[in-house]
């Protein structure tokens, strides 16, 4: 059993469950950050011309 966790696919495959537990993680925070464009707490900045 020994060999079996200090061999370099165990690790690999580690890391790959990682990466994937990462990325989901980040897309769900960024698809529940979005929200549709037409709402209206929507904010418009005015900008000042220079001359």
């Amino acid at each position: 059993m020994n060999r079996f966790w200090n061999s370099p696919w165990m690790y690999r495959l580690l890391a790959l469950l990682l990466t994937i537990a990462l990325f989901a993680y980040v897309n769900v925070q960024n698809i529940n950050n979005t929200r549709p464009s037409g709402t209206q707490d929507t904010t418009i900045l005015a900008t000042k011309n220079r001359r």
